[in-house]
């Protein structure tokens, strides 16, 4: 039995994630949806993060990590987000980020951030 081509079952998980989010895109401009991120932002040692700015990507929303590093943002519409982390300690800048997808219909997602230190050009 000959092997199917990668292309298919890639455009069937893209055609999936698609339509996920042209449903929660949909029901998010309808009013009718509302998914919340909920997450904690830790350093490379597993340490929490705490006070680390967390923001939505593209979303105008954003948040602070509490003393544990935990974080929640809500009203996020569409079916999915990217959720940006930083956060300066010891003199250093550490950043990171995740991508974060909503079941069809909404809901809430977990997600885990741990922030890395941020690399930046010589001057």
């Amino acid at each position: 039995m000959g092997k199917l081509p990668v292309t298919i079952p890639l455009l069937a998980i893209v055609s999936l994630l698609l339509g996920g989010l042209a449903t929660n895109q949909a029901a998010a401009e309808a009013g009718t949806i509302s998914n919340t991120i909920q997450g904690q932002v830790c350093f490379p040692d597993g340490s929490p993060a705490a006070g680390a700015f967390v923001s939505l990507r593209f979303g105008f929303r954003d948040t602070l990590a509490d003393s544990n590093g935990n974080f929640t943002i809500s009203n996020v519409s569409g079916g999915f987000a990217i959720v940006d982390a930083v956060i300066a300690s010891g003199g250093q800048v550490f950043t990171g980020k995740s991508f974060v997808g909503f079941p069809p219909g909404g809901g809430t997602a977990t997600t885990k951030i741990t922030v890395q230190p941020a690399i930046f050009p010589p001057f």
